[in-house]
């Protein structure tokens, strides 16, 4: 083998720039965003379940029929129970606080020096908490179109188009 084909400069050994270090804050943020409307908007949606499925209405107009009031009771503890095991609320307000975060940092960027920029990038990706995968291409998608690189824009899957509608 040639020792000067190991020695290619390739992708991976290849210098960072800061053009790409401002992608990487636009997807995280954009990420951050997805992120915190998914988790806010689920937590409304089981608020509203429960509360339709336990009010009083619900059980007067159903009472003959002890099933479905069974059921309700059911989906509300189901429901009560799902919320404090995945906590989307809490959720939702960690997101809102790295969207705070990455803007400021987004807007002091263009001044700050590449090594500065991934440092302070770095300290506010060490308190991130794991997202919904399904975000992940749509938020990519999102800031290549947002950027300009419309021709990096990725195919979404069935669930990931149905999580865009979500958020």
């Amino acid at each position: 083998m040639n020792p000067e084909a190991t020695t290619a400069r390739t992708p991976a050994t290849a210098e960072r720039t800061k053009g790409e270090a401002l992608l990487d804050i636009e997807y995280a943020l954009e990420l951050a965003v997805l992120s915190q409307r998914f988790y806010e908007r689920a937590n409304k949606l089981i608020v509203l379940v429960c509360l339709l499925a336990g009010s009083a209405a619900f059980v007067t107009i159903f009472h003959p029929n002890s099933v479905v009031v069974t059921v309700a009771g059911m989906v509300v503890g189901l429901l009560t129970l799902v919320e404090q095991v995945y906590d989307f609320r809490g959720k939702g307000i960690v997101h809102a606080n790295f969207v705070k975060r990455l803007s400021r940092l987004r807007v002091k960027a263009g001044a700050m020096p590449l090594a500065e920029l991934d440092k302070n990038f770095g300290k506010i990706k060490q308190d991130a908490i794991p997202v919904v995968q399904g975000l992940c291409r749509v938020a990519w998608n999102n800031a290549m179109r947002r950027t300009g690189y419309v021709d990096y824009v990725r195919p979404l899957t069935r669930w990931e188009r149905a999580l865009q509608v979500c958020v």
